[in-house]
Parts: structure tokens; sequence; C-alpha cells
């Protein structure tokens, strides 16, 4: 029998499953209903159900090592895109991000027999990753899970995988000090220009240098680079204002940890402070988040055995991608490098993340369901590529 012909799907099977998915209102914080379909699948379809007590809906089955994470993310950011489709594609809020990238994983691992599984699968689809993250962080906790791998379903296309992320240190500034006229601006502390001038522009020529150092390594993801992302501040045009918050969105490649980041960012603030007219100014600061880039070798069982699945079906080269943005694979790399160091994750799925958030979200049908063959013929090879792997370590 050809290999292709050995996949468990069902095209009109596959196709409404996401049809259901994609018909749920599952903005963020509005994971209930989606959860309980989700759930009601995986049970139905073989999978021990794990309690959560934030939504997620987590299965887990087969058995042995190695134990491989399948996850993605319920929710979905308000757009004005209601569900619709024609002959080739499906439109609808969540199309790419990520309902399509999640049902690809959650159909293709039940419909998978549990008799043909010699390692241990779970899978998850988790609340929250548009807003405040309280899916992933109690993922993280469950000492049940804890993965030797993790495959992310995020729209990669499904004929690239991406293997790093940027990392991130993300603070919020809010400074206070007594309003002036703007006529007499050697009197006062203009807290506008504080946060521009003193600091973001004091981060950008640090950042400036550093990349100049290293600017043998190509493209965005081997680059710093720092976004003024919120500035208020201010009500009358002539008046230095009292108040001003503002958040500087920092992203950080793998040549520099974010501690070494966070470091520099409080040495500049503490330089600005030192500078200021009036001693009763005050400029207090957060670090929202603090997250290290992460990236995963291209040759290894896990990277190889998607990439040989994904070339079987789609019949074309299959390019590492290396992405800008920061997601929940670092916090995953982040949280288990110590407890399993040699812990790999990697994102892939179906779909142009170009489209995400957007009202123009589609998917294409045939690039969903041949997702779902890459998951199966993935599964088949997955388990010799790391048997051998671990041979090769081991010696």
């Amino acid at each position: 029998m050809d290999i292709l012909e050995q996949t468990y799907l069902h095209e009109e099977e596959a196709l409404n499953f996401l049809r259901d998915l994609l018909k749920i209102d599952s903005v963020s914080g509005n994971e209930t209903e989606i959860s309980n379909y989700i759930k009601n699948f995986l049970k139905k379809n073989g999978f021990k159900l794990i309690e959560s007590k934030v939504g997620n809906a987590i299965g887990i089955k087969g058995n042995g090592k190695p134990v491989l994470l399948l996850a993605g993310h319920m929710d979905t950011v308000p757009t004005d895109n209601p569900f619709r489709e024609d002959k080739n594609n499906l439109y609808a809020t969540g199309a790419v991000d990520s309902k399509s990238p999640l049902a690809s994983i959650l159909y293709s691992a039940a419909k998978y027999p549990s008799d043909n599984l010699n390692f241990t699968l779970i899978v998850a689809g988790m609340v929250h990753e548009e807003d405040d993250l309280i899916g992933l962080n109690e993922m993280l906790s469950m000492k049940e899970l804890c993965p030797d791998y993790a495959i992310f379903a995020e729209p990669t296309h499904n004929h690239r995988i991406c293997l790093g992320y940027r990392g991130q240190v993300w603070v919020k500034i809010k400074a206070k000090t007594k309003a002036g006229h703007s006529a007499q601006v050697w009197g006062f502390d203009n807290l506008i220009e504080i946060i521009v001038t003193g600091i973001k522009d004091r981060i950008q020529s640090f950042i400036d240098i550093m990349n100049s150092e290293y600017n043998n390594l190509k493209g965005h993801y081997n680059e710093m680079s720092i976004a003024l992302t919120k500035l208020h501040a201010g009500e009358i045009g002539n008046v230095l204002p009292e108040s001003c918050e503002a958040i500087l969105d920092i992203r950080i490649p793998t040549w520099i940890d974010s501690k070494s980041v966070v470091k520099k960012v409080k040495a500049v603030i503490d330089i600005v402070k030192s500078e200021l007219v009036n001693p009763n100014t005050k400029i207090d600061y957060e670090f929202m988040c603090v997250i290290d880039a992460c990236n995963v070798p291209s040759r290894c069982a896990l990277v190889n055995a998607l990439r040989w699945s994904a070339h079987k079906i789609t019949k074309k080269k299959v390019p590492m991608l290396f992405k800008t943005g920061t997601t929940f694979t670092n916090h995953f790399q982040a949280h288990y490098k110590d407890i399993k160091p040699h812990f790999q994750c990697i994102t892939f799925g179906p779909g142009d993340a170009k489209l995400d958030h957007t009202n123009d979200e589609y998917i294409e049908k045939k690039e969903y369901l041949d997702t779902v063959k890459i998951y199966q013929l993935f599964f088949k090879k997955f388990k010799d590529l790391y048997e051998l792997e671990d041979k090769c370590t081991d010696h």
C-alpha cells in the first residue's frame, strides 16, 4: 500500500470538525463552548481528559517514551468576519489564527489508531492566548504533562516549519511630576521627552551598537529592536504634563539574554533619574514580560520527521523559518530548559499568518486536509527517528 493511503482521513468529516470550530464564537474570555466541544470530541475518540481549572481542553493517549505535546489556542480576537465558504475556502474569524492549525492537530490525533501509536501523545486547546496567557501558564504548572517534545499549532503554511522566535523585554513606565507652562521648559521635567529621548533613545543607541557587533548574522530574527507602543500624556497643548505612561517593547535575538537587557534598561532609567530637574519627579517601571529568544536545531528527530512528512504530502521543499515575534514556544522552552535539557518545540500549521487578526482570514480546504495527512505520516515516522537519535546520543 502506498504510504499516502495509510492516513486515517475522512475528508468531509474533517472539514465538518473545522466548520464547527469556526462557527463557535470564542473571543478571549469566552471559550467555554468551544472547550466543551473539543473535550467531548477527544473523549469520543479515545483520549483520557486531563482536568483544567481555567478551561483548557487537554487529552492524552498512548504510552511510553517519548512524550509529545501538540497544542494550540482556542480563542480569537474580535473581527468582522462571519463564517462562510465557497468551493475551495473557509472564511471566518480564527480561520488562520488559529482554529485550522488547532483542528488539524486535534483531528489527526483523534483519528490515528491508538494501537498504532507507539509513544505518549498529549493534545491541548488553550484559553486566553490572545489575552493574559492563563491557559499557557496552567499548562506549564501541570507536572503530569512534562513533554519531551512539542509542536504548537500556528500558521506557517504547511510546507514550512518555524524553529525559532525572538525573545521579549516588555516594560511599562509611569512618571509623575509637577505640571508646568510650556514656555518655561527649563524649570520643569518634560515627562514625554524624558521617556522618548531620555529612556527610549538611549536604549536604541545601545541596540544599534549591539546590532553592529553581530551584523554578520543576517535577517531581522538576529537583530534587537525597540518600539514605543504606548504613550499617554497631557491634556492641554501649552502645559507640560503631570503624568505620562508608556510601554517599550524590546525584541531580542539568541545572542543576548533577557536578563542582560533588563539590567541595561534599569541602568538607563537610573541615569535619567539622576538628570531630573524636580527632585519630586517619580519614575516607576514594571517588566511585564521577560523571556529569552528560542530556537531548535534543524537536524533533530522532531524536525526531520515533520519535514519528511510535509514534503511527502505537499511535494514541496520545506524551508525552516525564524520569526521576529514572540510566542508560547519561548515560554515552554524557557520553562523546560532546566527540567528537560533536551526539550524541543517548534511551530507548524496551515494558513497564511499575514491574515492573522484581520477581517480577511480564510483557510484553503486542501491545505487544511493536507496538514491532517502530514501529521498522521509524522506519527508513523517520529518514533523511529527518535529512537535512532536516542541511540546516537547514548553513544
